[in-house]
């Protein structure tokens, strides 16, 4: 059983209290760990999923935003701590990618832009790459995101995505599909997803690929905790998409009730995820919120009166 929030808050405070000569040997002259200390407390406490979470588990990744000289949430949107159930794990923002890049002393300017159907565009790769944008107003549909940078010695590294590349890999990969990091801001995560492609290619600083070390490590983390169920992956692929943040969490509560309920009735559920909804699709909770109230109804429980199918 988990323990309340209310319970953790103290104990998590004091310890990001107790850590500010760690922080600042970590962040060195980027930031005070003052101000480091004050972006933590008011992330934690005006987010209450963040609440939830074990303290060593919220400590560790604050301790990795600080070996990386970032902000943690905020406008800064450099980097954000996301809770999945009690774990908690860090995800680099856009902005801070960049600053990241650039901390490179091979790297001397990096950007991203995104190709509207109005405008012109080529690019070349080969021995002598290049790439050309020319804006065109009005500009129309976004086609292609695109990330480049010059080097120091010259060099010239460029990677370029068509829309539909950017949608495989947010369906594909992201926990987030259908977050509002995408649905409000898509133009940006696209930017960081061909920008994350460039920086393959790009030489690297230390702190740079360690924050990669760590991505890398958060994303195996939700993959071997999807509990992918192949039926549940059909069903929710049949449903449609756009629906808010507040609607999937409420579907996930009152998927948690429906357990409760079948539990009583000993209708078994262990087929179907229970990890959290932090480890799902929103299509893929409707799809089990569906299951279950099928089973309630065919037992002879009660349906589920919470929120219906998008």
């Amino acid at each position: 059983m988990s323990t309340p929030a209310v319970a953790k808050q103290p104990e998590f405070l004091a310890l990001v209290q107790k850590s500010g000569a760690e922080f600042q040997k970590a962040l060195g002259a980027v930031m005070a760990s003052e101000r480091f200390q004050r972006l933590i407390m008011t992330e934690f406490r005006t987010n209450e999923k963040l609440q939830r979470c074990r303290p060593e588990s919220l400590l560790a990744c604050c301790m990795q935003i600080a070996q990386a000289g970032l902000e943690v949430g905020g406008q800064a949107g450099e980097a954000y701590i996301v809770p999945f159930k009690e774990e908690a794990k860090v995800l680099w923002g856009y902005q801070g990618l960049l600053k990241l890049v650039m901390r490179s002393e091979e790297v001397q300017t990096v950007d991203t832009g995104t190709v509207y159907a109005s405008d012109e565009f080529e690019c070349e790769k080969g021995d002598k790459p290049m790439l050309r944008h020319k804006m065109i107003f009005p500009r129309g549909e976004p086609v292609l995101y695109y990330a480049t940078a010059k080097l120091t010695n010259g060099g010239f590294l460029f990677e370029v995505m068509e829309v539909e590349e950017v949608e495989h890999i947010r369906r594909t990969y992201s926990r987030a599909a259908d977050d509002d990091a995408w649905t409000k801001s898509f133009s940006q995560m696209a930017r960081k997803t061909v920008l994350r492609r460039l920086i393959k290619l790009l030489p690297k600083s230390t702190q740079l690929k360690d924050a990669l070390k760590h991505e890398e490590e958060t994303e195996k983390f939700i993959v071997e905790h999807q509990e992918r169920k192949p039926e549940l992956v059909a069903k929710a692929a049949a449903l449609p998409r756009g629906v808010s943040d507040a609607e999937r969490e409420a579907a996930w509560e009152e998927l948690e009730k429906l357990y409760t309920q079948c539990e009583s009735l000993k209708i078994d559920t262990d087929d179907l995820p229970t990890k959290g909804y932090e480890f799902y699709t929103t299509q893929e909770i409707f799809a089990c919120l569906g299951v279950v109230r099928e089973r309630l109804k065919t037992h002879g429980g009660q349906n589920g009166s919470g929120p219906k199918n998008p």
